[in-house]
């Protein structure tokens, strides 16, 4: 639960009634940064993400048999993550908040062009981001 008012009355009144949920509340800046760990991806972690995609995309059963659906879906796209991904290893660099994203549009169009049913879909994108976001989806940065 996150209390957005000016006091931390919601969150006293959880904190009684159960210990099975934790209240965050915005007057505390600490808090604001437990949240964001919380909610969001950071930096530092987005090599990783690259990687899970490219796995997500390699081990994702393929249930289309054209093949020019497939070279255009799914071999193209990995490809140019795939030397993304080489190149941030080398350098020991940190991609960028772009480069997550086209890897984040690479799996997506392959488990598309894989034809992969949505639950399966969905169940790899929370693997990929274990249930966060990345800050561009909510401060348009």
């Amino acid at each position: 639960m996150i209390e957005m008012g000016p006091k931390d009355v919601l969150k006293f009144l959880i904190k009684k009634i159960t210990p099975l949920l934790n209240p965050y509340s915005f007057n505390d800046f600490k808090q604001c940064d437990e949240l964001r760990d919380i909610l969001f991806v950071k930096e530092d972690d987005y090599l990783k993400i690259i990687e899970r995609c490219m796995k997500a995309a390699t081990s994702t059963k393929n249930y289309n048999s054209n093949y020019e659906e497939y070279r255009d879906g799914v071999i193209l796209p990995y490809k140019a993550v795939e030397e993304i991904y080489v190149s941030k290893r080398k350098d020991k660099s940190v991609p960028s908040e772009a480069q997550v994203i086209q890897a984040i549009n690479m799996v997506m169009s392959v488990m598309e062009t894989k034809k992969v049913p949505k639950e399966i879909k969905e169940n790899k994108m929370k693997q990929i981001l274990e249930g966060k976001f990345l800050r561009r989806n909510i401060s348009g940065t």
